[in-house]
């Protein structure tokens, strides 16, 4: 199926994928960092100069676990860039409905008269549910119907969330995070410090994906 989407996408254009608007779901967890590694001599009474020291002001020994889902959109010519704190421990078809998707409402419908935007998600169940299909088709939303069941290398929105854990990673060495609601807001302030250039990058990665894949008769691309 991989290689059958890929080779029905291989004469879309950048402006044709331009008019996607991208989604994914993420869970971020303050203890998602793992162990911090540095490489330094062995040898020596140098190892513990302070160059090869790191100083951390995030000690999270004794402090309790949390997690923290969001969900992504971007995309329909740059008119959606947005992100969504999902206020449940799992995200269900009611909630995807009211919350999510009434959000954005405006931006799939009523600028959708003419079927600009198409909108991808994945084939999750909450986005194939009866309910789901329901209120698009009602919405006279353009839905992708055809995306792959395996299919992150062809979403950019995977790229947004590698660069969001990369840029955390930073942030949380000089700040730490103290409960879901600081993890939140750290989440958008790293979100809105990326620059247009880059979402625009990923939209015009995705031809080449796209060739890639159906190179590769269905294999993977390394984005």
């Amino acid at each position: 199926m991989r290689y059958v989407y890929a080779h029905s996408k291989l004469h879309w254009s950048v402006s044709e994928w331009h008019r996607v608007i991208f989604s994914d779901e993420k869970i971020f967890r303050s203890s998602s960092r793992g162990a911090l590694r540095v490489y330094r001599p062995v040898q020596g009474s140098d190892r513990f100069d302070e160059q090869y020291l790191v100083h951390s002001f995030n000690p999270i020994y004794g402090r309790p676990r949390f997690t923290l889902c969001v969900w992504m959109a971007f995309g329909g010519n740059g008119k959606i860039r947005t992100l969504h704190r999902i206020e449940r421990p799992t995200m269900n078809t009611d909630y995807y409905i009211n919350h999510i998707l009434s959000s954005i409402e405006t931006e799939l419908c009523e600028d959708n008269e003419e079927k600009e935007h198409i909108f991808m998600q994945d084939l999750s169940s909450v986005h194939t549910s009866k309910q789901t299909k329901l209120w698009l088709q009602e919405h006279n939303v353009n839905v992708m119907h055809n995306w792959l069941p395996k299919g992150p290398d062809m979403n950019p929105v995977e790229n947004v969330w590698a660069e969001l854990v990369r840029r955390l990673e930073i942030l949380w060495r000089q700040t730490g995070e103290r409960n879901r609601d600081q993890l939140w807001e750290n989440v958008l302030q790293v979100f809105h410090e990326l620059p247009e250039e880059y979402f625009e990058y990923l939209i015009r990665s995705v031809p080449r994906r796209v060739r890639t894949v159906s190179s590769k008769n269905g294999g993977w691309a390394k984005y």
